[in-house]
């Protein structure tokens, strides 16, 4: 849990650091800068180009500190769900190791045309966008304070989702997990979930034939719970399959 403070008070500080000075440390992280204006910068990394809110910190979890690498041995060719997906950061991080199709679920309607504008400048096409609220319960990040606030918008069911036929699906969705069902998770083999909250009580909706990893613990930014990143996936991945 210290990693966890420590990781929290480095976020804290990001967020109150001018934005030219967050535009160098974008640049020193994922590569040269293209431009920037009105809080926002597009960047041209080793994942792609990609436009993002200077305080949307989540690029850099995910394209430079690679903290999803526990699925790359799974995504060549998979079919890919991202819900939570704010920028399509993971979407490109997925598309990038060979997933065929990728699906994003984001309520943000700000954050879902920057995904489609993100994907589509980086030529791929497999994908469809899904503005609403994943099992019914919605949550909007304010990227300017690192604070999150309910969101009454659209929502689609788990079952709905899930019934498209998915082979890995991600999900941090400040919430929306504790929506999640034995039933749900069933009906898909290979699952990274971030959970806000008691570990213990998320993980008796873990249906049986599954097992679960923890990939890593942290604190919420808005609620200072404890956070932790699960790997949940059929017990017949195991042995075929080298989770790191």
């Amino acid at each position: 849990m210290v990693y966890g403070f420590i990781a929290l008070a480095a976020y804290r500080l990001y967020l109150v650091l001018p934005g030219l000075v967050k535009l160098l440390i974008a640049s020193l992280l994922l590569g040269s800068p293209v431009f920037y204006g009105g809080g926002f910068s597009g960047c041209r990394s080793r994942w792609g180009f990609i436009v993002f809110p200077l305080s949307y910190a989540s690029v850099y979890k995910v394209l430079v500190f690679r903290v999803y690498r526990v699925l790359d041995g799974f995504l060549r060719g998979s079919r890919f769900l991202d819900v939570g997906a704010g920028v399509g950061d993971s979407c490109l991080y997925a598309f990038r190791l060979g997933a065929s199709r990728v699906v994003a679920v984001e309520p943000d309607s700000v954050m879902a045309r920057l995904i489609r504008f993100n994907l589509l400048v980086n030529g791929f096409r497999g994908f469809s966008v899904i503005e609403a609220c994943a099992g019914g319960l919605c949550a909007l990040v304010d990227w300017a304070r690192g604070s999150v606030s309910r969101f009454k918008g659209p929502a689609i069911r788990w079952e709905d989702l899930l019934s498209q036929g998915f082979d890995v699906v991600k999900v941090d969705c400040e919430g929306c997990e504790w929506t999640l069902e034995g039933r749900h998770i069933s009906m898909a083999p290979l699952w990274l979930v971030e959970v806000t909250g008691s570990l213990e009580r998320f993980l008796l909706r873990v249906p049986s034939g599954y097992r679960v990893k923890v990939v890593s613990r942290g604190l919420d930014s808005d609620s200072m719970r404890p956070t932790y990143l699960l790997l949940i996936y059929r017990s017949e991945l195991s042995p075929s399959r080298k989770l790191r």
